[in-house]
This record gives structure tokens, sequence and C-alpha cells, in this order.
């Protein structure tokens, strides 16, 4: 399994290395913009901020897309490991290629929170730190929200996860579309658009299950005194048991079905 990481790893790393290259790139011009243009300090504020909300979004449609697409690219090509390195079962090859992603997916949020920390802290903090003592900009939202703190970066960061495995599970959903296109549908006319209808159904189906779930345990985060996060818990356990589902349907599929 570890050697299957690595191979992974090391098929991406190259991709990695220029999107990295390029957002440092557009950050440093961002800020040498910022540094040298006449705005006003809300406006410095402003334009930064729109640009990690802009990356943020981009890393996750890139995260998603280069997941998906490698994994069909392998199916279809026969390319790397999961054919030329024997033996290895349909689990194994999946399970490298779902603990790569979330390695992937770790290293992207480190970065992504190291340069934020760097430009908003490093380049502006005296900045950020006036537009919050002139805005009352924390006492607003904690009087609203009625949380601490503490309570609001446990809540973020739940949030972050939540998006995390939702976003596992949906790649798992399309390795499953895709490998039914090989096993089931392979040589069948028109393969390509059953796949994308059989992927759609497999998504429906899956809010279909757990959305009943879901209202079942509905808390308002923000409510007055209520400091749980169940309703992410939940919402959490529930993608994971999803993608577990399409997971062992996946491997069983590539060991069984799939015409390597």
């Amino acid at each position: 399994m570890i050697n299957l990481i690595k191979y992974e790893l090391l098929r991406k790393s190259k991709l990695l290395g220029i999107f990295l290259a390029i957002t440092l790139i557009l950050n440093a011009a961002a800020l040498i913009r910022l540094q040298t243009g006449d705005v006003s300090d809300e406006s410095k504020m402003a334009v930064l901020g729109l640009f990690f909300m802009m990356l943020f979004w981009v890393v996750v449609i890139l995260y998603v897309v280069n997941m998906a697409m490698m994994f069909s690219r392998d199916l279809d090509h026969k390319t790397g490991y999961m054919f030329f390195m024997t033996p290895n079962s349909g689990l194994k090859i999946l399970g490298a290629k779902v603990l790569t992603g979330i390695l992937e997916g770790i290293l992207f949020l480190a970065l992504y929170s190291l340069l934020l920390a760097v430009n908003f802290f490093g380049f502006y903090r005296e900045l950020v730190w006036n537009f919050l003592n002139k805005t009352d900009f924390f006492n607003l939202v904690l009087n609203n929200i009625h949380m601490e703190i503490s309570e609001i970066i446990t809540f973020v960061i739940l949030c972050v996860l939540t998006l995390f495995i939702g976003l596992l599970s949906l790649i798992l959903i399309f390795y499953a579309a895709i490998t039914i296109r090989k096993s089931i549908l392979a040589n069948r006319k028109f393969a390509g658009v059953i796949t994308t209808v059989i992927f759609v159904l497999l998504v429906w189906l899956s809010a279909e299950v757990s959305e009943p779930l879901m209202n079942t345990f509905i808390v308002r985060p923000f409510a007055a005194g209520n400091t749980h996060y169940s309703y992410l818990l939940i919402q959490m356990a529930v993608e994971a048991a999803i993608g577990a589902v399409f997971f062992f349907i996946t491997g069983y599929l590539i060991d069984k079905r799939t015409d390597l």
C-alpha cells in the first residue's frame, strides 16, 4: 500500500508543483498591486479576501477534477501501477487512491492556511487588527451567533471536514460510475452517456438516502446556548458511510467484473 501511495504522489508531484508556482505568482502580483496602489485599507482587505475566496474554490474544483480524471484515464488506458504491478486487489488500488487523495487534501489545506496567514498577518497584521477593532467585528459576530471564539473555530474546522468528506464521497460515486462503464457497460454503445446518467442517479440516490437521516438530527448550530455540532457530525458520518458503500462496490467491480 505504501508503494502505491508513493507512486500516486510521484505522478501528481509535477502538476502540484506547477499549480503551487502559479498560485504564488498570482499572490505576489496581487500583493504588489495592493502595496503600490493608491487604495483604501478597506479595499485592500476586500481584494485580498476575494482573492483567497476564489483560490479556495479553484482548489476544490481542481482537486475533484484531478482525482476523477486520473482514475478514469488509468481505467481506460491501463496506465501505471494499477495494471502492471501485480498482484494488487481492487480494494488495495482504490484504497491507495483514496489515501493519496486525503494526503493531497491535507497538503492543499495546509498550504492554503499558511498562505492565508502569511498574507493577512505577515503583510497586513496591523491593518487587520485596526479593521477589526474599528468595526467591532468580533463583538458583532459573537453577539449575533451566541458563540465564543473557540466555538467558532471548532465550527469552522468541522465545516471544512464535512466539506472534505463530502467531496471524497462524491469522488467515490464517480469512481463507481466509471467502473460500471468499464465493466458492466464495456463495449456497449452510448456507454459514456449512460455512465453520466448513472452518475447523476447515484448522486440523487445518495441524497435521497442521506436527507431523511439528516432531517432527523437537524440542530441549529447558532441557536442561543447551543454549542453542540451534532448536525455536522451526523453529516460527516452519513457521507463517510455513503463513500464506504461505493468504495466497496468499485473495488468489487474492479476485481470481479472488469477486463483489464
